[in-house]
């Protein structure tokens, strides 16, 4: 079975994995599989969860919020803010929506932030105008 080069990037890690058989994601269109010597790709994936194959060994996965997947001269290259990847389907999807949930929070804790900081310069305007 033919094979080829599978590289992970993300903001703080990288990682190769050499002897990918297949990889299964997902874009807009739905999803698809490449095998070794796929015709050029390039894709946007979306948030969830990829997997793939090394050798005949089972499945791996990998947890996205999102990435760049581009296929050319038998190699695989997929950018991503950040990944998580492992054997086990359902500890990934629980890092994923513990992930997920962090961002919830963060995002949350800005808006209202964002909207004191608001609330403080309408105030110190109101008060200079009068």
């Amino acid at each position: 079975m033919t094979t080829y080069t599978l590289t992970l990037h993300g903001a703080t890690q990288r990682e190769r994995i050499a002897n990918v058989t297949r990889f299964v994601g997902e874009d807009e269109s739905g999803q698809f599989c490449v095998l070794a010597h796929h015709a050029r790709l390039i894709t946007v994936l979306v948030y969830g969860v990829a997997r793939y194959c090394v050798g005949n060994d089972d499945w791996r996965y990998i947890a996205l919020p999102g990435a760049v997947l581009r296929f050319a001269g038998n190699e695989m290259h997929i950018a991503a803010r950040r990944y998580i990847q492992g054997p086990n389907f359902d500890a990934i999807c629980r890092a994923l929506s513990e992930q997920l949930m962090d961002e919830e929070k963060r995002l949350r804790s800005f808006k209202e932030n964002l909207n004191n900081l608001e609330q403080q310069m309408l105030r110190k305007l109101w008060q200079m105008e009068r």
